[in-house]
Formats: structure tokens, sequence, C-alpha cells
């Protein structure tokens, strides 16, 4: 306890990331790699983006523009594609390249922990904390399954990370080098948005709560949030600018046509006319497909293309004749999100389905599949138990912080300075927390929660150091 609560030497700090490589290493080349594990769902999609760039195509195939992947990651992955040479398009005959650019991902992925230790001290000013949290990214095992993956997590969440210490940094105090710190943060946050797009929408909720919940006067805050707002939307403009030259459509990446004929549109169907879902996915799918066609005859002789923008056709009247339905399954999932466990990566490769998103998952299933009903090797069903026990732990505080710091202290008079203090960081995290999981709502899983994860290992842990002290004088 006494060793927690002081501050790491730059031993520990290099232990940290030692253990946290060996770890991730062992697990990639021992696990991972041997059967080719690192091909997931999406996989095959940057794959195949990467190899447009090293051919020198840009992100254009079969004379196509893509759109529905941003170019980040295959950019970082078409170094490796062009230093082992393209003998095939197959996704197999790029092994060397793939390996070599998944290994990368381990090294950086093991400074994460460092990342998070100073963003949990950052916001409690506990060492308790900050340590606990550090070791804790050690062996997470959502952390250490995503950085052995050809998917965007893996070199993308330390870029988020760092956005969230330079976000609170701008939120919670007034930095003296405040340029520096805005400029920081729209960076790391672009880089991470090139990459995963989903960083575009986290932008606008970042500027808003540096407005709103920023220290300083409105004058202050309002200076914060543009010198943050200006430079990260204008380092995304380059995108814009090449999808509108193409489409005559402003957007930076076109998911929400797609997604929401995918994921949320059937559902609605299902339940108003009934059938199977996997069959009413298909009608929805062809329908949309109808509906770019229309869009490609129209644009003949135009050099423009259509952009899966035009799903939205087909999915937006289902959704708003029927929004009551919609916002239930978005809620849904949102929850499977909050919930599932990282664990049922394991389960998936051990019944050899990693590589394909099933078209309906359910919350229960997945936590029985992990603990006792599907067959998994008994190293993965100790990790799957033990995520549970972590999670009980995890849940049980965040509810226990939510009562005893968020809502108590509403009406609760001579609440001491920690209560107050932790009641304002609660708020301000749990509406941070709330942009990346809200955005899962048509298909949720674990792996979606991996850009908030520290935020709520840290939350969780300023309740147990709370707990565990409230016996003691914990005032400054």
């Amino acid at each position: 306890m006494i060793a927690l609560s002081t501050r790491p030497t730059f031993n520990t700090f290099m232990l940290v990331v030692i253990v946290s490589f060996a770890l991730r290493a062992a697990t990639f080349q021992f696990f991972v790699a041997p059967q080719t594990y690192y091909k997931q769902a999406d996989s095959m999609d940057y794959h195949n983006s990467a190899l447009c760039l090293s051919m020198g195509n840009g992100m254009v195939a079969n004379g196509q523009p893509i759109f529905w992947r941003t170019p980040g990651y295959p950019a970082y992955l078409t170094p490796f594609y062009k230093y082992f040479g393209l003998t095939s398009a197959e996704f197999e005959a790029n092994a060397p390249a793939q390996k070599a650019s998944i290994w990368l991902q381990i090294l950086i992925s093991s400074f994460i922990p460092l990342v998070i230790f100073a963003l949990a001290y950052l916001m409690t000013q506990l060492y308790f904390v900050a340590n606990l949290a550090m070791w804790t990214a050690v062996v997470h095992v959502g952390l250490v399954l995503a950085s052995a993956f050809l998917l965007t997590e893996g070199i993308s969440l330390i870029f988020f990370y760092a956005f969230l210490f330079l976000l609170y940094k701008l939120i919670l105090q007034e930095p003296k080098r405040l340029l520096l710190v805005a400029l920081g943060a729209a960076a790391t946050l672009s880089i991470y948005t090139w990459i995963r797009p989903m960083g575009e929408c986290t932008g606008l909720w970042a500027a808003f709560l540096i407005l709103v919940a920023g220290k300083g006067t409105w004058k202050h805050t309002t200076k914060k949030s543009l010198l943050f707002a200006i430079p990260f939307f204008l380092s995304l403009a380059p995108w814009y600018v090449r999808n509108y030259k193409l489409t005559d459509e402003f957007f930076f990446n076109p998911t929400g046509g797609p997604y929401l004929n995918c994921f949320s549109a059937p559902k609605i169907v299902r339940r108003v006319k009934g059938g199977k879902l996997e069959d009413i996915c298909k009608e929805l799918q062809v329908a949309a497909a109808l509906e770019v066609r229309k869009k490609r005859i129209a644009q003949i002789g135009t050099n423009k293309f259509p952009s899966s923008l035009e799903c939205k056709k087909i999915s937006m009247p289902i959704i708003l004749k029927y929004p009551h339905y919609f916002i239930y399954d978005w809620f849904i999932q949102n929850l499977k999100t909050t919930f599932d466990l990282y664990s049922y990566q394991l389960v998936a490769i051990a019944n050899n389905s990693y590589y394909y998103d099933p078209v309906e998952e359910f919350l229960t299933e997945k936590v029985s599949d992990c603990l006792w009903a599907k067959p998994l090797p008994i190293i993965s069903r100790i990790i799957a138990w033990l995520e549970l026990l972590f999670m009980l732990a995890l849940w049980f505080a965040l509810f226990g912080g939510l009562w005893c710091f968020m809502l108590r202290p509403l009406w609760q008079k001579n609440s001491t300075r920690f209560i107050l203090s932790m009641q304002r960081l609660w708020f301000i995290t749990a509406l941070i927390i709330a942009a990346p999981i809200g955005m899962t709502g048509g298909f949720g899983y674990a792996r979606l929660r991996l850009p908030v994860e520290p935020l709520i290992i840290i939350l969780a842990l300023s309740f147990w150091y709370w707990f565990l002290m409230k016996g003691k004088s914990i005032e400054k």
C-alpha cells in the first residue's frame, strides 16, 4: 500500500514497459501469429487499402475511390508492404509485412501504461490510483489482444490516450503553455481520427466540454476550446475536400450509411414484419445497392462517384417511422459495449469465428460462452473468469462512486473537499466516456470500449481509494 502511494522511480517505469512488451510479444508469438488469428473481421479492408497505397493508386480500388475506410491505418501498413515486396494480393501472402507491422504495434503499445499513469495522476493527484491504473493496463486483456491484431486499435489507442491527457489539462487546469497543449490535443486526436474516424464526433464533444466545463472564465474557456477545435478540424479538411470533390457530398467518413442499414434498420423491420434477420439484412443491402447504382448512372460523364451514404435512403425512412424501436435497440447495443467481456475474443478464436462478425449477438450468451457454455482452452477459461471478477470489482466501484460522489453530494451538506473534487471529476469523465460508447449503438462489443477503458478504470480506482481510506484523513 505504501509503495503504491509513492511516485514510481525510472526503473519502475522501465519495468512496466518491459513486462508490458513481454506479455504482448508472448501473446502474439505463441498464440496469435502461428494460426494467423490477427486476421480479424475488418483486417481485409485495411489489407486491401494498403495494397492500393503500396501500388501507388491511392485509396482507390478497381477504379472506385475507397470511402468506407480512412487512410490512416493503411498508410501505417504501406511501408511494411513496400519493404517486404508485393508478390500477391492475397492476405496470407503478405504475412511477413503484416507481422512486422504488428511487432511495431506491440512495441508502441507497451508504452500505453505510462500514458495511463500520467492521465490517472493528472485526474486524481493520487499515486495510489495512478500506479494501480498503470499496472492494470500492463495485464489488461483487451489492451493485450488489441496490440496483436491487424486492426486500428493496435496503433491508434496510444494517440487517443495522449489526447485524453491533454484534454484533461485543458479542462482541469489553466496550462501556462496553453497553445502548445491545445495543439497537442488537436494533433493527437487528429492522428487517431485519420486512423479511426470516430474521433470526428469526439472532437466536437471535446470542444464543447472544454467550453462549458473547463477551468477559468467564459472568455478563457472559449479561447481554449477554439485553440483546440480549429486546428483539429483544419487537420481533417484534406479528406473532407477529397470526398467532396469525388461525390459532391460533405463528409469525412460515410459510416452512417452502411452502419444503419446493416445493423439498425433490419432489427426494426423484423419487429414490424417478422422474418429472419439474416434475410432482412440481405434485402436491405440489395435495396441500398440499387440506390448506389441509380446514383452511379445519374453521375455518368461527371467524374463523380456515389458514396455509401446512399444507403441512408433505405434505412432512414424506416428509422424515422419507428424511432422508439431504433432508440431501444441503440441503447441495448450501448449496454453491450459497456458490459461485454474482452475475453469473448478468445471464444471467437477457439470456435473459429474470429474473422467475421455475426449479424446479431446477445450479451448474456456472450458472457455464458466465456464462462462455461462454449469449449475453451483452460488458460482462456481462467482469463475469462479473472476478467469477470475484475469487472465485478470495477462496476461495484462505479455504482458506488455514482452514489457517493455524484448523487449524494447534491443534497448532502458539508461534503469534504475530496468528495467535491471527485464529484466534478466524475461528472466530466462520465460525459467524456458517453461519447465513444454512445456511437456504438448499431453493433456493440467490448473492443469499441477501449478508447475510454482507462477512464473507467481510473474512476473505479478513485472510489476504491476513498473506500479503503475513508476511515483516515485523505484531505490535502
